[in-house]
């Protein structure tokens, strides 16, 4: 019951609603009676066409690789008191090696990855200043400790997330907005199910299973929304400026022959 009375009424921001962890962090926010807007690239018919999407959230689309998309999105909800952003838009890895990777894919990656964090926190700071405060929750991934070949341009921009978020915890501790990043593993979510069968005999010969049964199985993204709204929630406000590994053990086994 503390942890519904914590979220009634409160207003959240969710980027990558309209799938994976963004969409499921969103249904828990809204069954806790949060009030949410959800931003994503799609459009808003695209969006409630969606089996997934949640009738209960405000959607509205932005592109989140455009500055002047985030800012306005924002300007539009000029007034309002902020509880918490959830951070969890992500560009999917191109797979390439950096010699055919493009200016214009790491680009890309790095601005939706990275550099959209850095806005719609800029343009969040008068709405959480409102609020007397707030959290920031940025997804993350376990490619910012250890990668793959091929994942360049994603690995930098989940590594540089993770320096964002401590230098801006440092930054905004004195307006009470706490900034924190959780760093799944292997999420069973539309962005990672396309190279699901690619990486199934890697994670297997890891010891991961991806029948979604076994312990230290690829998680689903529920599992990491339940993560990310309790450490927004009041309940976690010893947690600041760090990133939470939620990897089913995998780092602690991540080797390569």
């Amino acid at each position: 019951m503390q942890d519904i009375s914590h979220w009634q009424g409160k207003f959240c921001v969710v980027t990558g609603v309209a799938s994976g962890i963004g969409a499921a962090t969103a249904a828990l926010l809204t069954s806790k009676g949060a009030r949410v807007l959800g931003l994503d690239k799609i459009s808003e018919d695209d969006y409630r066409s969606r089996s997934i999407s949640n009738k209960k959230v405000t959607y509205r689309s932005c592109d989140l690789e455009s500055p002047l998309k985030i800012e306005q999105a924002f300007l539009n909800i000029a007034g309002e008191k902020l509880s918490a952003l959830f951070n969890v838009a992500a560009m999917p890895t191109h797979g390439l090696e950096i010699r055919e990777l493009s200016v214009e894919q790491w680009d890309q990656v790095l601005s939706v990855n990275l550099r959209s964090v850095f806005l719609t926190i800029k343009h969040a700071i008068p709405l959480f200043e409102a609020n007397g405060g707030g959290s920031v929750l940025n997804v993350s991934s376990v490619h910012a400790f250890a990668s793959m070949k091929n994942h360049a341009a994603y690995a930098a921009s989940k590594g540089g997330l993770n320096s964002l978020t401590s230098q801006l915890a440092l930054e905004l501790n004195p307006l009470r907005i706490r900034v924190v990043a959780v760093a799944p593993g292997s999420i069973n979510t539309p962005m990672t199910t396309k190279n699901l069968a690619n990486d199934r005999e890697l994670l297997e010969k890891l010891g991961f299973p991806t029948d979604g049964k076994s312990i230290g199985h690829v998680g689903k993204p529920e599992e990491i929304a339940e993560i990310l709204v309790w450490i927004a929630s009041s309940r976690a406000s010893f947690i600041n400026g760090t990133t939470i590994v939620a990897d089913a053990g995998l780092l602690s086994r991540l080797t390569y022959e």
